[in-house]
C-alpha cells in the first residue's frame, strides 16, 4: 500500500481557489472530496501524519502476535510528530500576539529549522487523492472535518504554509479552515523577505496591510479590498 510517510512535499499559495472540495452541499472548502492534490499547513499536515503513526501502532499491536519492531517504530514516529508540532506552534505564536511585527532573526530561523526537521522526518504537505489508501483517507478526512467545524464555529488557528516542494516559507499567520483569515505575514520566494504583512479574509489580502519589494522598500500601506489596493478618497 502507498503511505505518504517518507514523501517530500511543500505548500502552495492557498487563495480562495486553490483547494475546492466537493461535498453533498455542494463546492465550498473543507470538506467531502478534494480535486486531484490537497495543500496543508505545516501543523496540520503533522496532526495528519501523527494520526496515521497512531493507527499504524495500533494495527501492529492487534491480533494474535504482538509485532514489537512495527509498534516500536510507529509510537516513536507518533511521538516525533506531535513533538515537532508543539515546537512549532511555540515558535510560531500567536500573530495577535506579535502586535504585528515581522518574524525575524532568531525565531525565523528556528521556524524555517523546524519546518525543514518535519519534512526529513517524511512529513508531506502535499497530498494526492492516488496516494491515500483506507487508513490514511480515514486519517485525513477527520483532519479536514476538524477545520470545517472550526471554521463553522469560526475558530481561527495560526500555522505555517509553504512554497510548493520546498522548505521555504510562504506564509505565517492566522487560517480559517484552509485559507489565510485573520492576520499574517506573506513571503517572497527568494530571501525569506516579507512580501506583505497585514490582514486576510478567506485566502484574499483584504483589511489594512502593507506591501513590501524584496528589497524591503514599502510599495503600498493602505487598505485592500479583496486583494486589491483602496485610494483614499482625497488620493486623485
Amino acid at each position: 500500500r502507498k503511505r505518504l510517510a517518507g514523501r517530500a512535499g511543500g505548500l502552495g499559495p492557498q487563495v480562495s481557489e486553490t483547494v475546492t472540495y466537493e461535498g453533498d452541499r455542494g463546492r465550498y472548502p473543507g470538506s467531502g472530496l478534494y480535486e486531484a492534490e490537497l495543500r496543508l499547513p505545516v501543523g496540520v499536515a503533522l496532526a495528519y501524519h501523527k494520526q496515521v503513526f497512531e493507527q499504524e501502532a495500533k494495527d501492529c499491536s492487534s491480533g494474535d502476535i504482538f509485532h514489537f519492531e512495527c509498534y516500536t517504530v510507529s509510537s516513536r514516529k507518533q511521538k516525533s510528530m506531535d513533538a515537532l508540532r508543539r515546537s512549532l506552534f511555540r515558535a510560531i505564536l500567536h500573530v495577535s500576539a506579535d502586535n504585528g511585527r515581522r518574524l525575524s532573526g532568531k525565531r525565523l530561523h528556528l521556524l524555517q529549522s523546524l519546518v525543514t526537521q518535519a519534512q526529513r522526518d517524511g512529513v508531506t504537505t502535499e497530498i494526492e487523492r492516488s496516494d491515500l489508501d483506507e487508513e490514511t483517507a480515514g486519517a485525513l478526512r477527520k483532519q479536514l472535518e476538524r477545520l470545517e467545524e472550526g471554521r463553522d464555529n469560526d475558530t481561527s488557528f495560526t500555522d505555517v504554509m509553504l512554497y510548493p516542494r520546498t522548505s521555504l516559507m510562504l506564509y505565517r499567520g492566522s487560517f480559517l479552515g484552509l485559507k489565510f483569515d485573520g492576520r499574517g505575514e506573506l513571503y517572497h520566494r527568494r530571501g525569506n523577505a516579507v512580501a506583505y504583512t497585514g490582514e486576510w479574509e478567506a485566502g484574499r489580502i483584504h483589511g489594512h496591510g502593507t506591501l513590501y519589494s524584496e528589497q524591503g522598500n514599502v510599495v503600498w500601506e493602505g487598505r485592500f479590498h479583496r486583494g486589491v489596493p483602496v485610494k483614499p478618497w482625497w488620493v486623485v
